[in-house]
C-alpha cells in the first residue's frame, strides 16, 4: 500500500513539475519539488515508525518509536519553516507538493476499500 501511494505521489509530482516548466515558473517548480520530496520522506518515515510500533512479533514494544514520531514531527515543522521562510520557497507550491502524498494516500485507501467491499449480485 505504501509503495503504491509513493508511486502515485511521484507520478503526480512529476506532472506538477512538468506543468510548472510549461508555464515557465521555476520558483513554483522548486517549491513543488521540495514539498513533494518532503512529503515522500515523511510518508516513508511514518510507515517505518508505525511498523516498528505495532508489528512486534515476539519482542516487547519499545516506547522509543513513539518518541521518534514526535521528533519526526518537530523535524518536519523545522524543515518546513526553513524551506519557506529562510530559503524563500513559494509557500503555496510547497504546500501543494507536500499535499500530493496526502491525496495519494487518501485516493489509494478509497480504491483499496472499494476493491475489498463485497459486491451484491
Amino acid at each position: 500500500m505504501a509503495g503504491r501511494t509513493l508511486i502515485t505521489g511521484i507520478v503526480f509530482s512529476i506532472l506538477g513539475v512538468l506543468i510548472c516548466l510549461l508555464l515557465n515558473q521555476p520558483e513554483l517548480c522548486a517549491g513543488l519539488m521540495t514539498g513533494a520530496l518532503l512529503g515522500a520522506v515523511n510518508l516513508i518515515a511514518i510507515v517505518w515508525l508505525v511498523k516498528r510500533m505495532t508489528v512486534t512479533g515476539n519482542r516487547p514494544r519499545h516506547p522509543v518509536f513513539a518518541a521518534l514520531i514526535m521528533i519526526k514531527f518537530l523535524v518536519l515543522a523545522t524543515v518546513t519553516y526553513f524551506g519557506i521562510v529562510r530559503l524563500g520557497l513559494n509557500a503555496p507550491a510547497f504546500l501543494i507538493g507536500y499535499s500530493i502524498m496526502l491525496f495519494s494516500a487518501i485516493g489509494n485507501v478509497i480504491l483499496l476499500t472499494r476493491s475489498l467491499t463485497p459486491k451484491e449480485d
